[in-house]
């Protein structure tokens, strides 16, 4: 082993300081120590934050290239949406907290009770000039569904024509309940039950037909699908976007609603009636 007399020099010398000095003089110079070196340690910190950031970006862009997938700009486009909603309503939260540690800090009661009455009366006024704003706009809605008073049926008619009652095991013999439909936003939601129990539903919207993208996952070589997770899936077919869910869990597993969705929707029927879903 090679000897290192420096390095003993100052045990040495560190051992005879903590021998002759007390025991509170001795705690005192070793926290002294122990904050200029925790000091040092920040500074260091600091100066280093840039290169570790880049360093630890450079993993991560490493990991994506040597890893790469067709789902990998889906996955990453999907966190980003997820951060930037979380973002959204962190700052909302905060603008709430924030008002709510004002009045938090309130303590006479008269105060409270000043702006308690305050806030009751603006309360009442947002709703009344709410329900001004909103009125014109809830009439003009309700023309619309007056001058059409034969198409929610006639909707709901036409989509049960695309709905499917599977015939394979486990799920044969799932009768679908009657289409249920808002024309408000072109919704419509079918659901599949053994008796009193729910094993599967869906819900479909009529939108507008999304981007081609090159790297979207397709189902039967069609549909996009924009997730898919161990009891859900969601893609479009054509201008519809669908959701299916499986409410039975002794069915979940990969890709599982996936995997059995043709066995309750005619996506391709779907597809061919309000135009092709994009395709690369």
């Amino acid at each position: 082993m090679t000897s290192h007399p420096i390095s003993l020099a100052v045990i040495v010398l560190v051992v005879s300081v903590a021998v002759d000095d007390e025991p509170g003089e001795v705690i005192s110079r070793v926290d002294g120590i122990r904050s200029r070196i925790t000091a040092v340690r920040a500074e260091a910190s600091t100066a280093l934050a840039d290169l570790y950031a880049r360093d630890q970006a450079l993993r991560e862009e490493l990991r994506l290239l040597e890893k790469w997938t067709p789902q990998s700009r889906v996955q990453i486009e999907s966190s980003i949406v997820n951060y930037e909603s979380q973002i959204r309503h962190a700052k909302e939260q905060l603008e709430r907290l924030r008002a709510q540690l004002q009045i938090a800090m309130l303590s006479d009661p008269d105060e409270r009770a000043g702006m308690t009455a305050a806030h009751k009366a603006e309360q009442a006024d947002i709703r009344a000039k709410t329900n001004e704003v909103r009125k014109p706009f809830d009439e003009q809605i309700m023309a619309i569904k007056r001058d059409h008073p034969e198409l929610r049926q006639a909707y709901a008619d036409w989509l049960s024509g695309f709905v499917r009652t599977p015939t394979e095991a486990p799920l044969a013999g799932l009768e679908p309940a009657p289409v249920s439909v808002n024309l408000d936003d072109a919704f419509a939601a079918v659901h599949w039950n053994d008796g009193s129990d729910l094993k599967v539903w869906t819900h479909i919207r009529l939108t507008e037909r999304p981007e081609a993208r090159e790297d979207a996952r397709l189902h039967d070589a069609r549909h996009p699908v924009t997730s898919v997770n161990a009891n859900s899936v969601w893609l479009y077919a054509g201008r519809f976007q669908v959701v299916l869910h499986i409410n039975e869990k002794a069915w979940h597993g990969p890709d599982a609603a996936l995997k059995i969705i043709d066995q309750f929707l005619d996506l391709n029927a779907m597809a061919d009636a309000t135009g092709p879903s994009p395709t690369p």
